[in-house]
């Protein structure tokens, strides 16, 4: 189960036209289940930016791909201002050459909701950095895709906390 949530912020992974693309290359992913997952996600900000919480949607823009607008633009809505941030990541972690622990720091964040495309990439050096950099992490396992079940088991068993959508809701 989730913690607190009033020094908390959501990072919402990957979630873009690229990472879309890639999740029809996985057999155990079916555009149902990424279309389910982005419409999570969609909740998951809506609801952080409404209670006053950071909601910061973070994409992956690969250097190979800078020029290329369309792989790292995001499928989630929301109005930029004070409980919006949107991130651009040239690395699988949203912390690796980014000011993102500033920017939470700066606002007194210390626990963070993680979820997102995949699993054993994104969400995992993520969250592995989070807890490195003294954040307290909890990751959201309904709103995460794994290439496969058996990464899904790898990665999640390295994640320090694990809750679902409903439970990080229920605390706002």
């Amino acid at each position: 189960m989730a913690h607190q949530l009033s020094n908390g912020a959501l990072l919402s992974i990957d979630v873009q036209q690229g990472s879309r693309l890639l999740a029809n290359l996985l057999p155990q992913t079916t555009k149902t289940q990424y279309r389910g997952m982005v419409a999570t996600h969609q909740a998951l900000v809506s609801a952080f930016s409404q209670s006053g919480q950071l909601a910061v949607i973070v994409t992956d823009v690969p250097p190979f791909l800078r020029q290329n607008g369309w792989f790292g633009r995001s499928l989630l809505e929301g109005e930029e201002g004070t409980d919006l941030l949107r991130l651009q990541k040239p690395t699988p972690s949203a912390f690796a050459h980014t000011d993102l622990a500033a920017r939470l720091r700066s606002r007194g964040i210390t626990d963070l909701f993680v979820c997102g495309f995949v699993a054993e990439d994104g969400v995992l050096n993520t969250v592995k950095d989070a807890v490195a950099l003294g954040f307290s992490v909890t990751m959201i396992r309904d709103a995460t895709i794994a290439r496969n079940a058996k990464g899904r088991a790898r990665s999640f068993a390295q994640f320090p906390r694990v809750s679902t959508t409903d439970e990080v809701l229920a605390l706002l």
